[in-house]
């Protein structure tokens, strides 16, 4: 039986040198190897006419080797020219510095070919450039062109685990698989590598991606139980210095911004010393005023001495929080700090007077011993973060007793935060409306020689 812990070494095709290459990719073991699915398939069992081609299009068709021979260019270039036919015509083929084809393909057989149909430079007649030649009509499979390998070379190492694996054990009860009609793991792994047909490989397909989503029901569930196990700092809420903050705002919060501030500010707030952490996603459109909510709830959480750390995927979104959260918070006496991995600030080692409300990007998670006692975590666009990354973070902070409330903002969001909200280990406040005084959102294409002629508002 095939052991899906063996290492990739073990397989034919594979030395040390390729290994390296390949754990590159995280693929250390047979079963690594294994769930590297392609990232498309090309279907050779519904070959086209040669007269129905057209320039510019992808082709497959089977035809007959009316002529082949190589030979060499004036440059020095090995060329090998084909005729093939079928019952619609004839077409050439071109290989260009592939000597082989002439040597693995036969006059007179018929082959599958597929590639892309040209013009010839010189007769401006149909022609297929250097495509690819296979002996019967299947579903080839496509994977990505990394760690120096062709997709033929991938097909060629999973080859000698792909047979094996419809063998392996299912974990999962028959029962479920009865119900759900699905197809068993082995033979699921099979398909998706070497797929019989399209309607077998959307079963293979639909089976793998159930298996995704129960594993990954279970990390949430996993998730949601370590975070209702976990205890994080009780938040006094200073009302009169968020009303004070608020009546300062150069624009008027919307009744959407004050509910959702609300409802974070009473997540954290608690009688005693310890709550159940906040873990809450902000959803809004662009413009729909999530900073000014992230921000009251960073007061609130200084105020009661804890610091506030927001996360940003890139410099200039880390810059452009920093800019406006200084501006708005100018006569309140924060001490903000920006750290990027382009900024030569340092965050204090001392409790205090070490920044309050610190924002930056993936900087921030490398010295993550030099930001104090987290009260709050900010994540703008939560998925560009790895989820290990933010782990670590809060991991760290845990070894104090308690970990920080956690808030997402996002646009956006992706399946595996849905996911978490199916799964209830997530709270999500949406934001439905816009603030008045916001400048309308505008998208453009522009070309290297443009110029800006007058500012537009870009939030």
């Amino acid at each position: 039986m095939l052991d899906l812990n063996q290492k990739i070494t073990s397989i034919y095709g594979v030395g040390e040198t390729r290994a390296r290459k390949l754990d590159k990719l995280g693929i250390k073991t047979v079963k690594d190897l294994l769930y590297f699915f392609p990232r498309t398939y090309k279907d050779l069992t519904r070959p086209q006419t040669i007269a129905s081609l057209k320039v510019g299009e992808d082709a497959v068709i089977e035809a007959e080797i009316v002529t082949i021979a190589a030979g060499r260019t004036r440059r020095g270039f090995v060329v090998t020219n084909a005729l093939v036919k079928d019952d619609s015509g004839q077409m050439p083929l071109v290989w260009f510095n592939q000597p082989y084809m002439a040597r693995s393909l036969s006059q007179g057989e018929k082959y599958i070919f597929y590639g892309k149909v040209d013009a010839s430079k010189a007769t401006r007649a149909k022609q297929l450039n250097s495509p690819v030649a296979e002996r019967y009509a299947k579903i080839i499979p496509i994977y990505p062109a990394t760690a120096g390998l062709s997709s033929k070379q991938w097909r060629v190492i999973l080859a000698g685990v792909v047979a094996p694996a419809r063998d392996l054990p299912d974990y999962l009860p028959d029962i479920i698989a009865l119900r759900e009609k699905l197809m068993p793991l082995g033979h699921a792994l099979r398909q998706v590598h070497e797929p019989s047909s399209m309607k077998l490989l959307e079963e293979a397909r639909r089976r793998l991606a159930f298996d995704e989503l129960l594993h990954l029901a279970r990390q949430f569930m996993d998730f949601e139980r370590d975070i209702h196990l976990r205890q994080a700092p009780a938040i006094n809420i200073d009302a009169s210095l968020l009303k004070k903050f608020v009546s300062r705002l150069p624009f008027k919060l919307t009744n959407g911004q004050r509910v959702a501030a609300w409802l974070i500010i009473k997540k954290m707030s608690a009688a005693g010393k310890t709550v159940s952490p906040l873990n809450c996603l902000l959803n809004g459109d662009v413009g729909s005023g999530k900073t000014v909510i992230a921000l009251l709830a960073s007061l609130g959480v200084i105020k009661a001495g804890y610091n506030a750390v927001w996360l940003a995927p890139t410099e200039i979104l880390a810059q452009q929080h920093y800019n406006t959260v200084k501006e708005l918070t100018d006569k309140l006496r924060i001490n903000v700090e920006l750290v990027t991995g382009a900024t030569k600030s340092k965050i204090s080692r001392r409790p205090t007077p070490c920044a309050q409300l610190i924002i930056g990007t993936h900087a921030l998670l490398y010295r993550k011993d030099t930001i104090g006692n987290i009260g709050l975590l900010v994540i703008d666009e939560q998925h560009r973060f790895g989820v290990e990354q933010r782990r670590e973070l809060l991991r760290e902070q845990a070894r104090t007793g308690l970990i920080p409330h956690f808030l997402s903002l996002t646009a956006t969001p992706i399946p595996r935060t849905l996911g978490m909200l199916i799964s209830g280990a997530v709270t999500l406040i949406t934001l439905k409306e816009k603030p008045k005084e916001r400048k309308p959102i505008i998208t453009k294409i522009i070309s290297n020689t443009s110029t800006f002629c007058h500012s537009e508002h870009f939030d």
